[in-house]
C-alpha cells in the first residue's frame, strides 16, 4: 500500500483525457488561453480546487485563474464535485 502524499496516484487514461477535454473548455474564450505549460495550469485549477474544499491554505491560486470561468471552483461547485466525482477530488487530494 502506497503511503499517503507520497506523490501522485498511477495515471488513468480516461481522467487524463476527461481532464485535458476540461482545460480546453476552462480556457475558450480567455485571452491567455492555454498556451502557458498546461502541467501548471493544472496545478493552479488544483489548489484552487483543494483551497475551496478547505483542504489547503492558498488564497492566490483562485485570483490567477480565467475570471470567466473561476467560478466554477469558487463557489458550490467544488463541494458538489467533491460529492458526485470523490474519485477525482482524490486523485487530485495527492498535491496538499
Amino acid at each position: 500500500t502506497r503511503p499517503t502524499n507520497s506523490g501522485p496516484p498511477p495515471p488513468n487514461p480516461l481522467l487524463e483525457t476527461a481532464f485535458e477535454a476540461a482545460f480546453r473548455l476552462l480556457y475558450t474564450g480567455d485571452d491567455s488561453g492555454i498556451q502557458d505549460s498546461s502541467k501548471n495550469l493544472r496545478v493552479l485549477w488544483t489548489r484552487a480546487l483543494l483551497s475551496s474544499l478547505g483542504k489547503i491554505d492558498d488564497d492566490v491560486a483562485f485570483e490567477l485563474l480565467p475570471s470567466k470561468t473561476r467560478w466554477l471552483v469558487g463557489g458550490s461547485f467544488g463541494p458538489i464535485l467533491e460529492k458526485v466525482f470523490p474519485e477525482v477530488v482524490g486523485k487530485l487530494d495527492w498535491i496538499a
